[in-house]
């Protein structure tokens, strides 16, 4: 089958300890992937802009697929909101990560609407780091310094909160939010519940929390629990939720989070608070997708391309140009075998991490060619002539802002148009203030709160209001 290149959101190769950009974009393309965005931290109180130039400078050097850059936000100030928008308009960046920084609900709520006014997305990791510095200090007080008290100390519930409450903010502030590495059942159902309200919330489901489960932190081998620690703590009986959004949800992507770490630093370290988070992932990902999906009977291969291409494409404004095969797109192809079968190793890849979550998982599909602006990058198990560098994004995604600039057009605000009269004594606006109204039943009335009506009587004998005292509307 001959497919659009996989596009792959969210990387992290600059901030990998045994991998560089190099590595990162060599596995995307043994993986089937043409394009990766980068997820760029400044570094040592560096700006934004700084930031994005030092990777952009790794890029043109080292990039032998199409890389795009996404910034981290750790703060948000005066300073961070101009280097927002130099970025977006100079630097070729239409997104930022808030991955778990400690923001006041003020501040996220200004940053939203800051980046919605450039024409920018906001993504973010789900994580309420204030509550879960403090369940982490119990698990190890309790003795629990394994990997298995990474996920008991990041619960679900409080993942699916953190999601509510962003989903809220950027509904109000009329922006896109992607939730970064979603990996259980219980923020799923809160991205749906907070679409249903009207925002624009769109999941990114990591391809780890589809092959793995959660049950090998509890593995005997502290290798192989430490193996599955990842951005996200991998949940127990997600797989088939996260599958089923997969062949559901608008503009849902499957991402890597690509970042190798050194394994065995990891297993040293002090306890899981300590150790570092991250695995190989970008050669892997569509791999796995293919087998826990497709071959499942869960989506078909057109979805599979939606997941894994298109619906990137769209978010971050890279359609039609990408994501499709068509004349005048880009020539980013991939050759897909869907009849193989291996056994998935991380010696036999190009990261340079000693093992992956991946390892000893059987898939039944292979890269047969990935071609890169027409070029073959990659055939038969090895990188060909490559052809790569910066790919800028542009602002303003129509998939995204299409309906962020209808609302802002169409706004539900309402606004009473008031004259100068004083208000009645009981509180109701003056008479003379209130519209007359037509037809036959107004024909022959002095004024609004005169009934129509004739009791008997001459209307010069009678009061304006029946027996009883005052009236309300129907007088």
């Amino acid at each position: 089958m001959v497919f659009p290149a996989g596009i792959d959101v969210y990387t992290q190769a600059t901030e990998s300890s045994v991998d560089d950009l190099s590595t990162g974009c060599r596995s995307a393309i043994a993986g089937g992937t043409a394009t990766i965005i980068e997820v760029v931290r400044p570094r040592n109180g560096e700006s934004l802009v700084s930031a994005v130039k030092r990777v952009k400078a790794q890029v043109e050097n080292s990039a032998q697929c199409h890389v795009s850059i996404s910034v981290a936000i750790a703060d948000f100030n005066e300073s961070v909101k101009s280097d927002m928008s130099q970025v977006v308009a100079n630097e070729g960046v239409n997104s930022f990560v808030l991955d778990g920084a400690r923001q006041s609900d003020d501040k996220l709520f200004e940053l939203l609407e800051h980046a919605s006014k450039l024409g920018a997305h906001v993504r973010i990791l789900p994580e309420n780091k204030s509550i879960i510095s403090i369940l982490e200090k119990k698990m190890l007080k309790l003795g629990v310094t394994g990997p298995e008290g990474y996920a008991q100390s990041h619960p679900e519930t409080l993942e699916a909160d953190q999601v509510n409450s962003i989903c809220v903010l950027a509904n109000l502030a009329n922006c896109p939010v992607s939730i970064v590495s979603v990996s259980s059942a219980e923020s799923l159902s809160a991205i749906e519940k907070a679409r249903g309200t009207g925002a624009l919330a769109y999941a990114e489901i990591a391809a780890a929390a589809v092959a793995g489960d959660g049950s090998a932190y509890l593995s005997q081998d502290l290798k192989v629990a430490y193996a599955h620690l990842t951005d996200i703590p991998l949940r127990k009986s997600a797989a088939d939720r996260l599958l089923s959004a997969l062949s559901t949800q608008p503009l849902v992507v499957c991402t890597s989070a690509h970042k190798p770490v050194n394994s065995t630093a990891r297993t040293s370290a002090k306890d899981f608070t300590q150790a570092a988070k991250g695995s190989a992932g970008a050669e892997q990902r569509m791999a796995v997708l293919w087998e826990k999906a497709v071959r499942s009977g869960r989506i078909d291969p057109m979805r599979f391309v939606a997941v894994t291409s298109s619906n990137a494409a769209k978010v971050f404004n890279l359609y039609p140009r990408k994501g499709r095969i068509a004349v005048g797109a880009d020539a980013d192809l991939v050759i897909w075998d869907g009849s193989g079968k291996r056994v998935l190793e991380a010696a036999q890849t190009q990261s340079q991490q000693e093992s992956t979550l991946y390892d000893g998982m059987t898939v039944h599909s292979t890269v047969f060619a990935t071609i890169v602006s027409g070029k073959i990058a990659f055939q038969n198990g090895a990188i060909g002539e490559t052809t790569g560098g910066f790919l800028p994004l542009s602002p303003n995604s129509p998939h995204l802002f299409g309906m962020v600039g209808m609302r802002d057009k169409f706004s539900n605000v309402e606004k009473v148009e008031r004259g100068a009269a004083q208000p009645a004594q009981n509180g109701h606006q003056a008479a003379a203030a209130l519209p007359p109204k037509g037809g036959e039943f107004n024909r022959n009335r002095q004024n609004v709160m005169e009934s129509s009506i004739d009791f008997g009587g001459a209307r010069a004998n009678r009061g304006r209001n029946p027996p009883g005292g005052k009236t309300t509307g129907f007088w």
